[in-house]
């Protein structure tokens, strides 16, 4: 497995990363000019240059954070990206929000001028207008991503997310012909950095969207592990993926089209073919229950981090999976299955044993403890109801706090097991999640 496996690593990576966000945020407002003759104007200026300097820098990280194939040169843990980039965004809007409030009572206390003017013959009111359009994105973009996202659906929102390809562009072209900061100081010239890296970073990401970086592979196996999911079995088509542990890959039916994540359920070192398994329901995953040996899918990725932390401890074990969420542990059983000094437990809740996918593998294992936990089928000899706490301590032969867990399945069966071990003592850094809501 990668260096980033390891522990120390990966948090040694999200440190500095943490760092550089904060000096680079921080670095604007080294330029500005406190010389104001009043604690007021002052106080207005540094409001309302933190809003637009600071903001305006968040919103570049943010925008780089959330293209993962530019963010994976930082940090692999895509998860831990994805929720740093959506809490950037929240942050960068609440501090541009400052800006065009308190640039109009700076202007209005400095200048006795009003910053907003429905007159567009001043050059300046024309830039001014291209910051209110800025504005008025940044809303809409914060009220499609927060407030209505869930509605929209992932296809609408996604429409609609697109327009985040404007802000910053729009924001450059606002800021530097009219910002005194900018045209008085060196600090211009990093604000053309910025601007630069943005234009490369939005150039990349419409290019992925178009298949750039995509990788075609071959449709070698199609096999139906129960009613409801299949199994695909990929061969390379060109250069050789190597996912590790727990990794997962993004998937397209066309170089150019929509995609989702699935993990890599297995992968043959010998000649790179790899398989992934999908709940064929709706959606994109519905597509793949037409899918045929010989058609192409193109694949992205490796990504994640998931199960590394843990494999790099000496403790037992835990895995608890959820339908479709057995397969990002499938490689993880296989390698555990054959360290017999490493205790591991599964713990796989389905509704109906005709549900379990992949039960015939499962059922084979000799080291790894696997409990099976259905909900729906009352005739069941076994666990029945639902994986908590409780029912995991029935079989384990260890304390729960000396365990590491992965967690894997519908996000409220991952944050209901999640609470009830930080409850029982279990540290933080002992408990894993992998959700593939994003």
């Amino acid at each position: 497995m990668a260096d980033q496996g390891n522990p120390g690593a990966i948090r040694n990576r999200k440190a500095v990363l943490l760092a550089l966000l904060a000096i680079s945020a921080a670095l604007p407002l080294l330029f500005v000019r406190y010389d104001e003759p009043t604690a007021g104007l002052t106080a207005a200026k540094i409001l309302a240059k933190t809003g637009s300097l600071v903001g305006t820098v968040l919103l570049v990280w943010q925008m780089i954070l959330g293209f993962r194939i530019v963010s994976s040169l930082f940090h692999r843990d895509l998860l831990w990206l994805v929720g740093l980039h959506r809490r950037l965004g929240a942050g960068a809007i609440a501090l541009i929000a400052l800006h065009p409030i308190f640039i109009a009572v700076y202007y209005a206390w400095k200048f006795d001028r009003p910053v907003y003017t429905l007159s567009l013959r001043d050059p300046f009111y024309r830039f001014v207008w291209l910051g209110i359009l800025t504005a008025a994105l940044l809303a809409f973009i914060f009220i499609t991503s927060v407030l209505l996202r869930r509605r929209l659906g992932y296809g609408r929102w996604f429409l609609t997310h697109l327009t985040t390809y404007l802000v910053l562009p729009l924001a450059f072209t606002h800021a530097l012909p009219i910002g005194m900061t900018l045209r008085q100081t060196p600090l211009a010239w990093f604000w053309i950095l910025l601007a630069a890296a943005t234009a490369g970073v939005i150039a990349a990401r419409l290019a992925n969207l178009a298949g750039w970086r995509t990788r075609a592979h071959e449709v070698t196996g199609v096999r139906p592990l129960t009613a409801e999911v299949v199994e695909l079995t990929l061969r390379p088509l060109g250069r050789v993926m190597a996912p590790d542990l727990g990794q997962f890959v993004y998937v397209r039916r066309r170089r150019a089209g929509s995609q989702r994540p699935y993990s890599v359920a297995g992968y043959d070192e010998a000649d790179g073919r790899l398989s992934l398994a999908a709940k064929v329901d709706q959606g994109f995953s519905g597509e793949l229950r037409h899918v045929r040996p010989g058609e192409r899918l193109y694949l992205d990725g490796p990504y994640g981090v998931f199960s590394q932390e843990a494999l790099r401890t000496n403790r037992p074990i835990v895995m608890a999976a959820g339908g479709i969420g057995i397969t990002v542990f499938t490689r993880l059983i296989e390698y555990l299955e054959r360290r017999a000094d490493r205790p591991a437990y599964l713990f796989y809740g389905n509704g109906r044993a005709d549900g379990i996918a992949y039960r015939q593998e499962l059922d084979a294992l000799n080291h790894v403890t696997v409990v099976h936990v259905l909900s729906d089928q009352d005739d069941y000899g076994g666990e029945k109801g639902y994986i908590t706490l409780d029912l995991m301590g029935r079989h384990l032969r260890h304390p729960v706090g000396q365990c590491e867990f992965l967690l894997c399945g519908p996000s409220v069966m991952t944050r209901k097991l999640e609470r009830q071990l930080l409850d029982a003592g279990v540290p933080d850094g002992q408990i894993h999640h992998e959700l593939f809501g994003f």
